[in-house]
């Protein structure tokens, strides 16, 4: 299985212990049963119902996917703002999946303090104002790439004391 997120994004991420997290990931794939196994809980929406299935075909293979573990849900961009709703409070954000804009938009309302939202591909130009609204919150973010692999990730820290 090949998680199509940046390695040293992936060695960070594990190399704290985050058993604790509450996660919420935008998008779900291979990466979701990785997460699942690393965090409290974890919940992944995605639009496409094929990943989602994928998702959950993972997860169970790999033992992590009963309710206490991770939630799989739908959503459309119609429905984001439902999310918010739920009234959770998330230790990590990731942003990996269709319409990322609109996720960066309302991922604050719902990070906690000394949480982080990270966005996969943030070197697109699509995403620049997405990188910009996130860097004015708050700050310069973590950048992990690596060479040979054209995609990165942006990580920004919500810590009020700042970096």
């Amino acid at each position: 299985m090949e998680i199509c997120l940046n390695q040293s994004f992936l060695d960070w991420f594990a190399s704290k212990d985050r058993s604790d997290y509450l996660m919420f990931e935008f998008g779900s794939g291979h990466s979701t049963p990785w997460f699942a196994a690393r965090v409290r809980h974890l919940v992944t929406a995605d639009h496409d119902m094929d990943w989602l299935e994928l998702a959950t075909n993972l997860c169970d293979e790999q033992g992590v996917n009963n309710e206490d573990v991770v939630s799989l849900i739908a959503n459309d961009e119609n429905s984001l703002p439902d999310l918010i709703r739920r009234g959770t409070m998330y230790n990590f954000i990731l942003i990996d999946g269709r319409n990322r804009v609109a996720c960066v938009n309302i991922a604050d309302f719902f990070v906690r303090i000394d949480g982080y939202i990270a966005l996969d591909d943030s070197q697109r130009p699509k995403y620049a104002k997405a990188v910009s609204r996130l860097t004015r919150s708050y700050g310069a973010p973590m950048v992990f790439d690596a060479p040979g692999h054209e995609r990165e990730i942006s990580v920004w820290w919500n810590n009020p004391d700042g970096l």
